[in-house]
């Protein structure tokens, strides 16, 4: 399908082969040459019944854009944005990480007033190519920094001889960068959410922060399960004292009323996530973003907890095995782990149920071993996940990288490097311009729901 779709997309940009022998061999690995696919599109089925909708960002595919210690430069970010607007992706998310051996002098700190100058530029940028920008709240996944101290803090509990005991934990942003290191945010704790959004609030003031389409909150990953405030929560909500059936909470006693109590525990653990999740919702929706949110892993109600967001998302981890003649899964290269796609349903039944339009996937990670991924390993997940209602595809993903960086350029270790020194690249535009033909389609249909099921 790809060769059919491939041979007209040459034809329209009108160059051969031979025509790329003639450039020196840095505009070879580094400047795509093909054609953008809305002109292509435009051209090939203009005024015709048949023609695509009109194309807009949102129908694009998406890439996960890792910025190393924010060792950016406005030039840097142009040609990243115009490369990868070229080859056919249209939303860009922002993600600070840790940095590059030898650019140290280059980092900047997460949310400092010189970050957020290089990242209005790139809101700039994304705006003047047609593209949306979104940012993850925090550096690294797992929200928290330098900021959170032990009340804000994960906590778990314990109980032992007829006492809650509250423990403390160490848990700290994952792959974070400078600016960004430290403890993790209590996600049960309201106070520990308006805590750390007031604090971003006030970097966004300082640095005169622009907003981005969407703020994103990753895949729930969070080891705790208590917070300061959980015994006024259980009483405010369950309308008993949890402090009168300790014993209960612990599993003594009672069998039937220890049963009881545990659910009434495990019920207010998912109503006061869900209450921090509205908060979130409320303070990004004041800064005129969405809310981009993975709610998978998470102690909750899962379908309340992707609904909660403006743009629920899932995420495939590993391959897929597909009965496809020829297809290869490649054992050897691939993460023995297999999807399930159960998981991706969650996130659009959710959507469908609560009518929202985009439903986002984090794709493609850890399909293959680096630069061992192909367009048909890609080709087919894509699909996969259109089939279960996925309409919007994000590749994990794209990493910053300076055009003058030596082969390979900077990286990121958990992806499928989908970036402009893969050899891949060359053709990835004639891929994205399914994907969005496909997304262009799906966003604007309705769910036909047969069956309601809880």
């Amino acid at each position: 399908a790809l060769s059919c779709l491939l041979l007209p997309f040459l034809m329209v940009t009108g160059q051969s082969p031979a025509d790329n022998r003639s450039l020196p061999d840095k505009a070879l690995s580094s400047t795509p040459l093909w054609t953008m696919p809305d002109e292509f599109l435009d051209e090939f089925t203009a005024g015709h019944e048949t023609a695509w909708p009109a194309i807009h960002a949102e129908a694009r595919p998406g890439a996960y854009w890792w910025w190393p210690a924010g060792a950016v430069s406005e030039v840097g970010l142009t040609y990243n944005l115009e490369t990868y607007r070229k080859a056919g992706w249209g939303n860009m998310g922002v993600v600070g990480i840790y940095g590059v051996k030898g650019e140290e002098e280059h980092f900047l700190d997460i949310f400092s007033p010189d970050w957020f100058e290089m990242f209005n530029h790139a809101v700039e940028e994304a705006g003047r190519l047609g593209m949306n920008i979104d940012l993850t709240p925090s550096s690294g996944w797992r929200l928290g920094g330098p900021h959170i101290s032990r009340p804000y803090a994960e906590q778990s509990f314990s109980v032992s001889e007829g006492e809650i005991l509250t423990v403390e934990l160490d848990a700290r942003v994952k792959r974070a960068g400078p600016g960004g290191k430290g403890l993790c945010l209590n996600p049960y704790s309201i106070s520990a959410v308006k805590y750390h959004f007031d604090w971003l609030s006030d970097r966004f003031e300082e640095g005169e922060g622009q907003s981005p389409r969407a703020f994103y909150y990753d895949s729930f990953e969070n080891q705790g399960n208590w917070c300061p405030e959980f015994l006024d929560s259980f009483r405010r909500l369950r309308a008993y004292n949890l402090e009168d059936h300790i014993r209960a909470l612990g599993g003594k006693g009672d069998p039937h009323k220890a049963r009881r109590v545990i659910c009434d525990y495990r019920e207010t653990l998912s109503d006061i996530l869900l209450e921090c999740v509205g908060e979130i919702v409320s303070w990004s929706e004041q800064r005129g973003s969405g809310l981009r949110m993975q709610a998978h892993g998470a102690p909750a109600n899962i379908l309340d907890m992707y609904a909660a967001a403006s743009i629920p998302e899932t995420e495939v981890f590993g391959a897929n095995e597909f009965n496809i003649p020829g297809y290869r899964r490649d054992p050897d290269l691939s993460n023995p782990e297999t999807p399930d796609i159960l998981v991706n349903r969650f996130a659009s039944s959710a959507a469908h149920v609560a009518g929202h339009k985009l439903i986002i996937a984090e794709s493609f990670t850890w399909l293959r071993n680096h630069f061992h991924t192909n367009l048909s390993h890609i080709k087919a997940e894509s699909d996969q996940l259109f089939l279960n209602g996925i309409n919007g595809i994000y590749y994990h993903g794209l990493c910053y990288s300076p055009a003058e960086a030596d082969w390979p350029g900077w990286l990121f270790y958990a992806s499928t490097q989908a970036n402009f020194r893969n050899s891949i690249f060359r053709d990835i535009p004639v891929l994205n311009t399914y994907i969005t033909r496909c997304q262009s389609v799906l966003q604007q249909g309705l769910a036909d729901h047969d069956v309601l099921l809880y």
